[in-house]
């Protein structure tokens, strides 16, 4: 490159020494030159590394810059609410969580500088809040529960019986009673805990018979409802033609052929489950 300017500006593209002539001619056409060398200093190259933090905790920013042909000898942080700090590696504590600019300057011997700019990230702390919490269920339901909250991760300790583990939604289908841990955390900030019982109201065995089934018109027989636990409550139906439509063993006398169902009730925690059995009665005129 060249020019014929009088005072002239060059910027060179890479460093290292590079040699300048000067050519200057008079009225009379005598010419002189010049040569020397110059010296192109390569500039530092800015860098830094950061991890998040949960707000209120300090976040440490360490210099990570390459000196360029001279040593490093001063740093700058620029922060976003106007405040700056000039070691090289320092702290910075945000009180409030969100994204935030960070800008640094590193400066070497010679006065070459590079600045850089990145955001950085502060998480809220950890909330969490189990909807439902403790529940009673009958055997063979399902419960749902939504987690709400704010986290980036969560587990239900045990896995048994748990949709999917690892996420806030999940469906239980428990066989017997369980406690689980519901753990959640949000970034780099502490974790938290909840904990909840699904209590499952086990089955109670019941089965129906009647001893005769089959009996002539007019003729009662004798219906007997096992039940294999405690219950509230016994109800049969149809009730037409029952002694008893309300107890364990009531007689029947059925004027047709009739199906007597048996249904019990029995409850924990406020929470009722039923079971149903039956058995059929021919007549015969």
């Amino acid at each position: 490159d060249y020019t014929t300017d009088k005072v002239a500006c060059h910027k060179y593209a890479t460093p290292g020494n590079k040699t300048v002539k000067l050519t200057v001619a008079d009225a009379n056409g005598c010419v002189d030159t010049a040569t020397t060398n110059i010296q192109i200093l390569s500039i530092p190259t800015a860098d830094f590394q950061w991890q998040a933090v949960c707000q209120a905790t300090p976040m440490a920013l360490i210099n990570q810059s390459v000196q360029g042909s001279g040593a490093l000898q001063s740093c700058l942080w620029i922060f976003h609410d106007g405040s700056f700090n000039n070691s090289c590696n320092t702290n910075k504590v945000f009180t409030v969580g969100g994204d935030y600019p960070v800008s640094f300057v590193a400066v070497d011997v010679f006065g070459c500088s590079d600045t850089v700019s990145k955001m950085v990230h502060v998480d809220v702390p950890t909330q969490l809040d189990v909807n439902a919490g403790d529940t009673t269920i009958c055997k063979g339901e399902l419960v749902a529960y939504n987690v709400q909250g704010v986290f980036s991760q969560i587990e239900w300790k045990p896995a048994t019986y748990v949709s999917n583990p690892t996420e806030a939604n999940v469906v239980i289908n428990p066989s017997s009673s369980i406690k689980y841990i519901v753990e959640a955390k949000n970034g780099a900030c502490k974790p938290v805990f909840d904990t909840l019982k699904v209590d499952v109201i086990q089955q109670v065995p019941l089965a129906v018979s009647a001893a005769p089934d089959k009996v002539l018109l007019g003729v009662n027989t004798n219906i007997t409802a096992e039940i294999g636990g405690k219950i509230d409550s016994i109800i049969w139906s149809p009730s037409e033609g029952l002694d008893c439509y309300n107890c364990s063993n009531p007689k029947a006398t059925p004027q047709a052929t009739t199906t007597y169902y048996a249904t019990i009730y029995y409850s924990m925690n406020g929470v009722t489950c039923t079971q149903t059995d039956s058995v059929s009665i021919t007549v015969f005129e």
